[in-house]
């Protein structure tokens, strides 16, 4: 296995009722459990598999490093070539491949961007335990779809605005939901659709632009959350709803450098509650809390860096610390020391 690679494990665990992955990278393990939903895409692990081999391995090169444990001592049972064959020729695949397969693709893959636990295991009809219960117990109601719609695209219009503004290059919505939404095929080799409303995979995202000006494409995604402005909210949960995207920060950043992530409110309680429990936490890449009140952008707060350099706002205009009585009473320490009593949120602007 090269340095620094991700090693992962994936098996069944009855006494958590469902199937375990495990990461493990420079010592540090992490765990998530998924459940069987659905039935797996055959179109989706036809590409993973592809992906998984690369253009320098035949198909019977692959299974044999699948199966060598010197390259990687979890894959501990043999593969064959028939098992990733059918799946290329998409022929009876009614039901998610092998554990042990499973494992393979991941800790072999050519392209570990491409074939990455959250899309190769929602490609085979495995869900988060999680968002399995959340989908199973919650349910929208029309009328709430259609506000998170309303509001959703009021952040996307002044999202857009703001980036326009940031240098002399174009930022382009990715995917296009007017033409990738029914696509097999995804619009790039990095954001999918998810079979859930609104959100593109990976990183559970519902927005991501492209700045077309760059030689190598630089995205900016966006998670806008549901809740209403007026829905009063005290926690935010924001550590763990995000756990994914900061252990990612941790344990591989190099793998988001060329992604900037912003958790979007219009909840001004709710983005208070955020930047409280995010406010400690140290990152490596370009990470933010946005509120969006109206329409337009009202603050974003960046996540201090773990290098210890300040890290500038790039959605909004100032990104001073506010200190005051509530909401409606804030303290703003200008740039240049002047004190000014404005009502804004509690933190950034």
């Amino acid at each position: 296995m090269a340095v620094n690679t991700k090693i992962y494990t994936f098996e069944k665990n009855d006494e958590r009722a469902g199937y375990v992955l495990t990461v493990e990278k420079n010592g540090v393990r992490y765990e998530t459990v998924y459940v069987e939903m659905r039935a797996p895409n055959k179109n989706v692990l036809k590409r993973m598999v592809e992906a998984a081999k690369g253009p320098a391995r035949t198909l019977t090169q692959f299974a044999k490093d699948c199966s060598d444990i010197s390259k990687c001592p979890q894959n501990t049972k043999k593969i064959n070539t028939p098992a990733f064959a059918r799946v290329l020729a998409g022929n009876d695949v009614v039901r998610p491949l092998k554990e042990e397969i499973i494992q393979a693709l991941l800790n072999n893959a050519a392209d570990r961007k491409i074939v990455n636990p959250d899309d190769l295991l929602r490609a085979n009809g495995y869900e988060l335990r999680s968002v399995a219960e959340r989908e199973k117990n919650a349910s929208m109601s029309l009328e709430s779809t259609r506000e998170f719609i309303a509001l959703k695209s009021r952040a996307d219009a002044d999202i857009r605005r703001r980036l326009s503004a940031i240098g002399n290059t174009t930022w382009i919505s990715v995917p296009d939901f007017s033409s990738a939404k029914d696509s097999d095929r995804p619009h790039n080799d990095r954001f999918f659709f998810s079979d859930r409303f609104g959100v593109i995979e990976p990183y559970d995202l519902n927005t991501v632009f492209m700045d077309t000006g760059t030689n190598i494409p630089v995205y900016w995604g966006f998670c806008i959350d549901s809740t209403a402005p007026s829905v009063r909210v005290d926690k935010a949960g924001a550590v763990k709803k995000f756990r994914e995207i900061l252990l990612e920060d941790i344990i591989h950043p190099e793998e988001m450098n060329d992604l900037k992530i912003s958790f979007v409110y219009q909840n001004r309680n709710l983005y208070n509650a955020a930047v409280s429990e995010l406010s400690n936490i140290k990152v490596s890449n370009y990470i933010s809390v946005v509120l969006i009140q109206k329409g337009e952008i009202a603050a974003e707060f960046t996540l201090g860096r773990r290098d210890g350099k300040k890290q500038s706002c790039l959605l909004g205009e100032a990104c001073e610390h506010f200190e005051g009585d509530g909401p409606e009473e804030a303290i703003k320490i200008m740039n240049y020391g002047h004190i000014e009593r404005m009502d804004v949120p509690l933190f950034g602007y």
